[in-house]
């Protein structure tokens, strides 16, 4: 996977490799790549082997630190942890690890985080992805590293925006009560902040912000939110800038209305939310051995996305809610496997079936 990664950075990239067993090793420092340097970085790769323990805390600080020291020609700074076991040395706890990728989104790097095998904690690398807004990939065979590695490469050469972030403010009269599917934060002003970091050609994040208004306001078309993307634009040379759009509502008491003027795109990004929720509160009715309960469950969330494709009114939507969809069919098929296994084979089975659903869950957040 390595290989892969080098073989397709573009001349002129920097790459910097660091592995970690009791301790954290730079094996390569920050080097620009030319086909000399290229070669050098491909024989030290050959070199590597398994060794020791799992320090992945003095890794991701050092990853981290020598990443966002890169020069500011080089906007699209990326961390790609590859683990395939527990942290068994150094400081292991999630908030110490989460910690460090969160410090490291404030300086514009991103984790992207792979588990290869049965035996990697889901809740670190969990963390990892989502404190820094970067993305999360579970893998059963370490054969499929090298595709999955070449594709995230692919991804980042589409950037299309770096320092990304949606500020939401709240008009007069409203509060904003919740924001789902993100990482958020709120101001004393009562404004909400969503971190994007590094956004590629065709990415998407969908999250959603439940909010109450004053009862004094009268009913009809009102503004709840003022909706700002800041990002810095690489093709403008990393020009800092900003979109906008007023987020309306109708305000009303009358239910009928409501029901007959459902937005079939909110009600699209609600479901993969709540289907996002189901699938991780089933990787832990999976993980305890409540395979029946965890199966009444998807069973559901399959349904009401299969109700909201149907209702989607783009192709591209209806596509997309499809997917999800199938991906919990796959999830409640890899349940049922687990529930069937032999005791012998239940446990590897339990487990791989919950780092399946964790995998689908954060895919819907857009992770």
């Amino acid at each position: 996977a390595a290989k892969t990664l080098v073989s397709q950075m573009k001349d002129g990239d920097l790459i910097a490799i660091q592995t970690f067993s009791d301790r954290a090793h730079e094996l390569i420092p920050p080097t620009e790549l030319e086909p000399r340097t290229r070669q050098a970085v491909l024989s030290t790769i050959s070199e590597l082997s398994a060794d020791g323990a799992t320090n992945m805390f003095e890794a991701l600080e050092l990853a981290v630190g020598r990443t966002e020291r890169a020069p500011s020609t080089h906007p699209v700074r990326r961390v790609v942890l590859i683990s395939d076991g527990r942290a068994t040395a150094g400081l292991t706890d999630t908030e110490t690890l989460a910690r460090i990728a969160e410090n490291g989104m404030t300086r514009g790097v991103q984790v992207t985080a792979m588990g290869v095998g049965l035996d990697y904690d889901e809740n670190a690398l969990n963390q990892l992805a989502m404190r820094s807004s970067g993305r999360l990939f579970h893998l059963s065979d370490p054969q499929e590293l090298a595709s999955i590695v070449g594709n995230e490469l692919g991804l980042l050469q589409r950037t299309m925006a770096t320092n990304a972030f949606v500020d939401v403010v709240p008009a007069p009269g409203v509060q904003l009560v919740s924001a789902s599917g993100v990482r958020a934060t709120w101001n004393s002003a009562g404004t909400v902040r969503v971190p994007l970091g590094t956004m590629f050609s065709g990415q998407r994040r969908e999250f959603l912000i439940r909010f109450r208004t004053d009862t004094t306001v009268p009913e009809g078309i009102m503004p709840i939110a003022s909706a700002r993307l800041h990002f810095s634009d690489p093709a403008e040379g990393g020009l800092a800038r900003v979109q906008e759009v007023v987020v309306r509502a109708r305000r009303t008491t009358d239910a009928d209305l409501v029901s007959r003027h459902g937005n079939p795109e909110v009600q699209a990004i609600i479901a993969m939310n709540e289907a996002s929720t189901v699938a991780t509160q089933a990787r832990s009715q999976v993980a305890s051995g409540d395979f029946d309960a965890a199966d009444v469950q998807l069973a559901r969330a399959e349904e009401r996305l299969r109700k909201s494709a149907e209702r989607a009114k783009s192709k591209r939507d209806k596509s997309r809610i499809m997917k999800a969809a199938k991906a919990i069919a796959t999830n409640r098929r890899s349940v049922q496997r687990a529930k069937k296994a032999p005791p012998a084979a239940r446990p590897a089975a339990s487990r791989a079936s919950a780092l399946e659903l964790n995998d689908a869950a954060m895919d819907m957040q857009g992770l």
